[in-house]
């Protein structure tokens, strides 16, 4: 069973945050993929059910961490808009100040 966990981190962590959630993920999965790779190169009548076991397992992981991928591109999407946000209003307000 898999449960949401929602957390806060300030604004200034947001990125290395987003970067440590990228890096857990790529690790993971890079385990993962290793692991059905010699499963795939061992490939041989003996070893069918193993590589069967491997491949579920990655599917799996691949699921689990798609999500996680969601989410932080999510995380990231949002701090970008914010910013673009922020980047429209200085000139507004600059321009008040020169009518002003």
């Amino acid at each position: 069973m898999r449960v949401r966990i929602n957390y806060a981190v300030d604004l200034e962590e947001l990125l290395s945050e987003c970067s440590r959630l990228l890096y857990e993920a790529k690790i993971k999965l890079q385990h993962q993929l290793n692991t059905l790779d010699r499963a795939s190169e061992d490939l041989d009548d003996n070893t069918i059910l193993n590589t069967l076991t491997q491949i579920d397992l990655t599917r799996q992981e691949i699921s689990k961490y798609d999500q996680r991928l969601e989410d932080t591109f999510a995380l990231l999407r949002g701090y970008y808009d914010l910013l673009n946000e922020q980047q429209q209003e200085v000139p507004s307000a600059n321009e008040e100040t020169q009518d002003g």
